[in-house]
């Protein structure tokens, strides 16, 4: 959906409808984050929904402000997320533990210890 998004707002902006300054897609992403936070807090999950997709359009504008796609930009962190995880999972099991008996705050320090190796 990241694509179609994309897209239609390629196509919404050939008929001029685009922001001029990244600043006002900026602005417009931090509008759309308060919305939704006042969803959250009246428990509405239909609005809610409303209100976070349409943080996700702000997103898909900023990115596309930057020339990135969003798409390859959420793949990119998924596949990260995901080898993070591993680590963790592995570390975890090196110790003879499962990811539930471990705290918080231990599998907060493998998740540290992983970024430190993917940066070498």
């Amino acid at each position: 959906m990241l694509v179609a998004a994309e897209l239609l707002q390629k196509e919404a902006a050939g008929f001029g409808f685009e922001y001029e300054k990244v600043e006002d897609v900026w602005d417009k992403l931090y509008e759309e984050i308060e919305e939704f936070k006042v969803e959250v807090k009246n428990e509405q999950k239909g609005t809610m929904e409303k209100e976070f997709g349409d943080l996700l359009l702000a997103a898909v504008s900023v990115a596309r402000f930057y020339n990135l796609s969003p798409e390859i930009a959420l793949h990119r962190s998924l596949t990260t997320f995901q080898n993070r995880f591993k680590f963790v999972a592995r570390r975890v099991n090196e110790q003879g533990k499962t990811i539930d008996m471990c705290s918080l705050e231990e599998l907060d320090l493998y998740w540290e210890e992983a970024k430190k190796t993917e940066n070498n």
